[in-house]
């Protein structure tokens, strides 16, 4: 077996981290596969997909955390790497907003699994409240991140810098849909979409940033 060097290491968890994290995501019920898709704005609605699809539910919460997890240490090898040249300060800012942003995820998605359980009674409505706006936080603030990697990548000759652009263009589109359903959840379900197209951009893009950090 050969040596599995930081970066190696680091580029795996860049292919594999958000591929997991984004296949949870996409077989999450109510996002369109598994139990149709759901207004997650719409309380009755979203409580009621969790208990119909109880045990999916179990399994994507805690896949999702899992994926997320691995894909920190994808970033956090890349933003050491950058520090060796350009953009490794503001990617290393960016790094600091999707730690924030993946907590804000995680603790949102364990609220989700404990009504999907069934245990919560009367407090369902209120754990489900704070886990739309933790979701909602966490995309802002993972929105944020995005941004400022994508910038300092964009910076590094060792890797794509169009596609670094592009990724942190797509990341000024999803922070302002987020902004925008915090301020109107009534566009919840009408630009969910754009945030689905928006997951499968970033993992295309960390896919090739793992695959270029390996050779590093």
């Amino acid at each position: 077996m050969g040596t599995m060097t930081t970066n190696k290491l680091g580029g795996l968890a860049l292919t594999f981290g958000p591929l997991l994290a984004v296949l949870a995501y996409l077989l999450s019920p109510g996002q369109g596969l598994i139990g149709g898709q759901v207004d997650f704005a719409d309380p009755q609605a979203g409580i009621g997909v969790l208990l119909a699809n109880g045990g999916i539910a179990a399994i994507t919460s805690t896949l999702a955390p899992i994926g997320l997890i691995i894909l920190l240490h994808g970033i956090n090898t890349l933003v050491e790497q950058l520090r060796t040249g350009q953009g490794g300060s503001i990617a290393g800012l960016g790094r600091v907003f999707l730690v924030f942003g993946i907590v804000a995820w995680m603790v949102g998605g364990s609220f989700q699994a404990a009504i999907a359980g069934g245990n919560t009674g009367a407090a369902a409505g209120a754990l489900y409240a704070a886990g739309f706006g933790l979701n909602l936080t966490g995309g802002i603030l993972s929105g944020v991140a995005f941004l400022l990697i994508g910038l300092g990548v964009s910076t590094n000759a060792n890797f794509n810098r169009n596609f670094a652009l592009v990724a942190a263009a797509v990341s000024v589109i999803l922070l302002v849909v987020n902004i925008v359903v915090a301020n109107d959840t009534s566009l919840q379900l009408t630009l969910a979409p754009v945030v689905g197209v928006g997951f499968i951009v970033f993992t295309i893009w960390s896919i090739t940033l793992g695959q270029k950090l390996g050779k590093l």
